[in-house]
């Protein structure tokens, strides 16, 4: 019962610091969950969790490579080949005897062995790290293949390092030629294992294919299959488990399969699927890292051998080491990708030092750090070198933390990209509205309707993903505003005695359903809006701008959008005018359609049948569009693809959840409800009517 609880805790940690993560996004994320990994420890400190290193590569390291091996742009990194190889394999060997011979000077009790272990546990760096740290800031694509492949090789080398310095560690020997051996062998056959392997599944796959066996969960079971069986395999005869799945993974890309509508249905199963997994698992390592940070500290802040600061002056000065030497090597070798002029030089290769973090490998390579001595005695470091290792991890996260955002140009939001895709499907609405609109089919024109909102929403959208923090609060605070403000004028008309109590009530309803969808959220006011036109609000509504009311409500409209365009210009505050002009069009289109009699009617028309395949029409129009503006040159063909992709995971979601030609039940049951109550207004009405009248 104590692991279930933990898990569940783990579980429920991973998904509020991705919250937490989202909210405040200056805050790195690896950074956040290693946080609540630490006060998941400190809440349980009777449960102590034994990271166990073999199953720790097995189960998160493996999936992980091979899911980004899947995802890397192969002919990238094969023209950046050369330098991803001296990133990935000489620059760890050159850590390895740096950090070893600093670690040797600092404590010089310790095995020179060990000291070199520990070179190699902080040669590999953490990609998932880098990019989680790099979302807000702008890197080029050469520089991010180069830490992907990077990232993805480097792994193998610091593994195989690390083997063969525990080996000298136990035995006491070491040969430099029987190392090189083993290396080349453990890196070719690992490589040759994976493409072998993976080669067999897709012969197996389309095998049964041709068996007609349609079974796109079994295929994507055989596929997450495929890194643990690659490393598994590759680890019993003595060659890269690592290598393997990396090679299964890039055997496993889109590039190198065909095109067919089984693979394509197998695709979207398998994108979903495995963006899961690596979630789930990168948030797992830090976490995890975190639960095993206070036990770490405990065993060498009791350790009566060292002073308590000692071991953290060692992994300040080991982590100001490993960035030393990486600069260094990178502007050796790393010329291809850094730039021409000396400024552009310099910069890059700081962006490439710093973007050279440890973290989940090297954590879970320290915890296989030998207990004892091949003769059997205790070895002492072990906790002095974990401590180093989770050291350096937290240093290297926090530089990179500070120094990237300084050293990089930020990502700016490209308001022009945004505009144009707002531009794109404001076309669309207007060829849907003569393409439907004024039809004898009322049913088309009802769907049509419900489409054009979806539409108007998706811009809505757009327009408010575009607002950053201060101006998402100002907004907020804005509608508030604009609500008080118009209940305001129309209590001043009642008062003035320009309406009266009934018309002043209706009104103020009205307004409550208008302001509902900002001021509480979008679902409450598609409930709300349902049920009142539904129960009772269409009458109101029909009485609202009934003849004899009409001119009063028109009049009341028109005085308060003349005073709220004067209120909102001096209460704005300092966000862009831009925004509250755009706050006001909405705010107008809703009065229209209460006017026009549509209010609240959107989430009725849209669980009528026909509206999925109205839909479906819209996007076809989209395409379209999309087209245009590409051949007019007012897009490039990238954001031309993005935005396609766009509509074919809406069509594809669309086509999954389409009910047919019948109505759900919802709407049969609340029709129903409706047809009732109208019999029952109507036999009360003839009733009142044979009742005898007073003279």
């Amino acid at each position: 019962m104590e692991i279930t609880a933990v898990i569940i805790g783990v579980l429920f940690a991973i998904v509020l610091s991705n919250i937490l993560g989202s909210l405040f996004p200056m805050l790195p994320l690896t950074l956040i969950q290693i946080i609540f990994g630490c006060m998941m420890a400190l809440l349980t400190p009777e449960f102590k969790l034994y990271l166990e290193p073999e199953l720790f590569m097995i189960l998160v390291i493996a999936p992980l490579l091979f899911r980004e091996a899947d995802e890397a742009d192969v002919y990238s990194l094969w023209e950046l080949r050369k330098t991803v190889f001296l990133m990935a394999f000489i620059l760890v060997f050159i850590t390895v005897f740096a950090v070893g011979g600093a670690v040797n000077l600092l404590i010089p009790g310790i095995p020179v062995a060990a000291c070199f272990a520990l070179g190699a546990i902080l040669g590999p760096t953490d990609a998932v790290a880098v990019f989680s740290l790099s979302a807000r800031i702008k890197i080029h694509e050469n520089l991010k293949n180069a830490l992907k492949g990077e990232g993805l090789i480097n792994d193998a080398s610091g593994l195989i390092a690390f083997r063969f310095a525990v080996a000298a560690l136990l035995t006491g020997g070491f040969s430099f030629y029987m190392a090189f051996r083993d290396l080349l062998l453990a890196s070719l056959g690992g490589v040759l294992v994976g493409f072998v392997l993976s080669s067999v599944e897709r012969w197996a796959v389309d095998m049964l294919k041709r068996l007609s066996v349609r079974s796109t969960g079994a295929y994507m079971l055989i596929e997450i299959m495929m890194p643990f069986i690659c490393y598994m395999f590759a680890e019993e005869f003595g060659m890269s488990g690592v290598l393997a799945a990396v090679a299964a993974g890039v055997r496993q890309t889109p590039s190198l399969r065909k095109a067919d509508p089984s693979e394509a249905e197998f695709g979207i199963a398998k994108k979903v699927t495995w963006d899961m997994i690596t979630f789930t698992l990168n948030s797992l390592v830090f976490l995890l890292l975190g639960l095993q940070l206070p036990g770490i500290f405990t065993d060498v802040w009791n350790d009566p051998d060292y002073s308590h600061f000692f071991p953290v002056l060692c992994a300040a000065v080991v982590t100001l080491i490993l960035f030393g030497v990486r600069f260094l090597s990178l502007a050796v070798f790393a010329t291809d990708v850094v730039g021409d002029t000396l400024r552009v030089k310099l910069k890059n290769t700081l962006l490439l030092t710093l973007s050279g973090v440890k973290g989940a490998v090297s954590l879970a390579t320290a915890f296989a750090l030998p207990l004892y001595y091949g003769d059997g005695l205790l070895f002492p470091y072990r906790s002095l070198l974990l401590f180093i290792t989770a050291g350096a991890i937290i240093l290297s996260l926090l530089m990179a933390l500070i120094l990237l955002p300084i050293i990089a140009d930020s990502i700016k939001r490209d308001r022009s990209a945004c505009d144009m895709q707002i531009a794109i499907l404001r076309e669309v609405i207007a060829q849907l509205k003569e393409q439907f609109y004024g039809k004898a089919d009322n049913a088309k024109n009802t769907a049509a309707r419900a489409v054009i909102k979806n539409y108007k929403e998706r811009i809505r959208g757009i327009e408010d993903a575009e607002y950053d923090r201060r101006e998402k609060k100002a907004v907020r605070a804005l509608w508030r505003f604009m609500y008080r403000t118009e209940n305001r004028i129309v209590e001043e008309s009642r008062e003035k005695a320009e309406i009266d109590a009934d018309l002043c009530r209706d009104v103020r309803d009205l307004l409550f359903f208008i302001y509902s969808d900002r001021l509480r959220g979008a679902a409450a006011h598609a409930m709300l809006s349902f049920f009142f036109s539904r129960f009772g609000g269409g009458r109101r509504m029909r009485r609202l701008f009934a003849d004899e009311h009409r001119l009063a409500v028109r009049e009341q409209l028109v005085k308060n959008a003349v005073l709220l365009s004067k209120a909102l210009r001096a209460g704005r505050g300092d966000l862009p005018e831009r925004l509250a002009d755009r706050m006001l069009q909405e705010r107008f289109s809703k009065g229209a359609e209460a006017e026009n009699g549509l209010f609240g009617r959107t989430l009725r028309d849209r669980l009528q049948p026909g509206y999925e395949d109205a839909l479906i029409s819209g996007f076809y129009v989209e395409r379209r569009v999309i087209h245009q503006f590409l051949e007019r040159g007012d897009i490039s063909i990238e954001q031309a693809n993005t935005l396609r992709g766009d509509v074919n995971r809406l069509e594809l979601y669309t086509l999954s959840e389409k009910h047919g030609n019948a109505a759900p039940p919802i709407v049969e049951r609340l029709t129903k409800l409706r047809e009732k109550m109208q019999k029952r207004g109507s036999r009360g009405r003839a009733k009142r009517e044979r009742l005898p009248r007073d003279v």
